[in-house]
């Protein structure tokens, strides 16, 4: 009869600490949500490309600051 309680508590204990984090969890990725963060996701394809271009541009526009300092 003890055993029985004893692994029916542990049951139950259990599935309340589940729905407990499990709730934390959802409410963790909606406030990453709501914050705009993209949380674990990986880099994709076209979030390399727009970097790419933003660092072409940077050295398109050193390259004009350089060359105008060397006309000077």
């Amino acid at each position: 009869m003890g055993v029985v309680v004893f692994l029916t508590v542990h049951a139950v204990l259990n599935f309340f600490i589940g729905i407990i984090v499990d709730s934390m969890q959802i409410a963790q990725k909606l406030e990453a949500e709501e914050e705009g963060k993209q949380g674990d996701q990986p880099a994709t394809r076209k979030d390399l490309e727009v970097l790419i271009a933003k660092i072409d541009t940077l050295e398109a526009l050193t390259r004009d600051v350089h060359d105008d300092q060397a006309r000077r």
